[in-house]
């Protein structure tokens, strides 16, 4: 989350490693801010996200970036997108997330204005950053990933009603 390139840099493991790390290389402006929230609670899980925006020396904006984790409670363990969804139905769970895009996208100003650039330049992507929440599965992508820079850092909703089956009924809203 904190934007480096695990090619030129040792990942960090702790904040604490970061800090290290951010404190040896940082110029004279540059700035990282790391949040973390409890974004929902229920079915057992706690849904925490984990926020980070880092600005570099001469870079016209931060570089945000959030991740999902859904602690389970009764296992100690954060639980991955794969074991949410009903074994084989995970193609039901990217057509919905499709669906949740289209909808998303068509709120957009930039899409509203040229359908076909917007969709050749920022095509629907999957993704494993997911949250459970009493509304749906929220699925959250980092800015320049679907859309541009100016619509942030998108969310998209996946109502449970169209979950039915495809996610793993305890997963489900009681």
């Amino acid at each position: 989350m904190t934007g480096l390139d695990p090619a030129r840099t040792p990942a960090h493991q702790t904040l604490a490693d970061y800090e290290t790390y951010f404190f040896q290389t940082a110029q004279a402006r540059d700035s990282s801010l790391f949040t973390a929230k409890v974004r929902d609670t229920h079915n057992g899980l706690i849904t925490v996200e984990l926020h980070t925006n880092q600005h570099f020396t001469g870079s016209a904006h931060g570089v945000p970036a959030t991740q999902f984790l859904n602690w389970q409670r009764d296992r100690q363990r954060v639980l991955a997108l794969n074991e949410a969804i009903e074994p084989g139905r995970q193609a039901a769970f990217v057509a919905a997330a499709q669906a949740a895009h289209g909808r998303w996208k068509a709120q957009q100003n930039d899409y509203q204005r040229d359908p076909a650039t917007f969709d050749r330049m920022w095509p629907f992507q999957e993704t494993d950053n997911f949250a459970l929440t009493r509304d749906g599965v929220v699925l959250k992508y980092d800015a320049y990933e679907i859309a541009p820079y100016a619509a942030g850092q998108p969310e998209l909703l996946l109502p449970y009603g169209e979950l039915a089956g495809v996610l793993a009924p305890g997963w489900l809203p009681r």
